[in-house]
């Protein structure tokens, strides 16, 4: 049996692994969301690294300005994707690399909720937005694999429904589909 500190060691190395990751998992976003873009189309308004206005100000606790959007630092943006589209909504507990870069891809273009909600109804769970552990014993349940493709499935689908929904977000479907592409 191993001791306490030996535990905590372990511990410690599987956090930081998945933390090293994770880093990878937002570079590859800001890679994607690219630098300032302010279209009329896009629900989201100004965006910088895909941060939106009203995502830098929920992470200021303050209302901020397109000009405080278009001056945001690559690290701040670093900084709010692990605080607000990582840690916040529990994504750290995923163990599997490529399920977890598809829940933080997915948090960031819908909201974390959104991506959370969707796992769940991928593994048969109530979808309520809380990555807990009734979603996690599912997922053990039906494996990683499984509800990889049925989560990116799902996203697909949703994609769809936007854009039959509000035709106006037709523009952005061929890009949104391109990232998509990158997880199969």
């Amino acid at each position: 049996m191993p001791t306490a500190w030996v535990e905590r060691f372990i511990q410690g190395a599987l956090t930081s692994w998945l933390v090293m990751d994770t880093e990878t998992i937002i570079e590859d976003i800001l890679e994607r969301e690219g630098g300032y873009i302010n279209l009329p189309a896009d629900h989201g308004g100004a965006t910088n690294f895909g941060i939106t206005k009203a995502t830098l100000s929920q992470y200021r606790g303050r209302p901020v300005s397109v000009d405080e959007v278009q001056r945001l630092t690559r690290t701040e943006a670093l900084e709010i994707y692990f605080k607000l589209y990582v840690e916040k909504p529990g994504f750290l507990l995923i163990r599997d690399d490529q399920l977890r870069a598809l829940l933080v891809d997915y948090g960031v273009n819908s909201g974390p909720v959104t991506a959370i909600k969707e796992l769940q109804s991928a593994v048969g769970t109530d979808p309520d937005g809380v990555l807990g552990p009734r979603t996690l014993v599912a997922l053990h349940t039906i494996g990683h694999a499984v509800a990889y493709k049925r989560l990116l499935k799902r996203r697909f689908q949703r994609l769809a429904s936007i854009v039959l929904n509000d035709h106006s977000q037709l523009v952005f479907l061929r890009g949104w589909i391109n990232r998509c592409l990158e997880f199969i």
